[in-house]
């Protein structure tokens, strides 16, 4: 109940707030960094915060997400490319990115999966935002 909340509130903050793509930007780039810390707090391996990690990487998906399409939604426009372009973008990060996570897995151990995702999660918010401000 909590996510579908926080995904709805992240969804009409993103829509009135569209005149200024910056906004989105931000929220978007910071529900990338609560995803990373949450992937971050998995891997720490003690019950209390393996419950908190996933629900902060959860909300922040879910944040990320919401915002990610309403940026896509108004530079776009009336064409439909810029979302075929992140429905294949999606599509192949479910493909790879279990393929990855289980060569990690084997070969470093349960952590790194999360520490990966994480340090991954993380180096996207500088050029996400960086990208973002020159569409201003």
């Amino acid at each position: 109940m909590l996510v579908v909340g926080v995904a709805t509130a992240a969804g009409q903050i993103a829509v009135r707030r569209l005149e200024g793509r910056l906004a989105s930007g931000t929220a978007a780039a910071v529900g990338v960094a609560v995803t990373g810390f949450g992937l971050g707090l998995l891997a720490a391996g003690e019950l209390p915060l393996l419950y908190l990690g996933a629900a902060l990487a959860s909300v922040g998906q879910l944040i990320a997400a919401s915002n990610l399409f309403a940026i896509a939604s108004s530079i776009s426009g009336a064409g439909g490319t810029s979302f075929g372009i992140l429905q294949s973008a999606g599509s192949l990060g479910r493909l790879v990115g279990p393929a990855a996570a289980g060569l990690i897995y084997t070969h470093l151990g349960p952590p790194y999966v999360f520490l990966m995702s994480a340090l991954v999660a993380l180096f996207i918010v500088p050029i996400a935002l960086r990208y973002l401000a020159s569409l201003q």
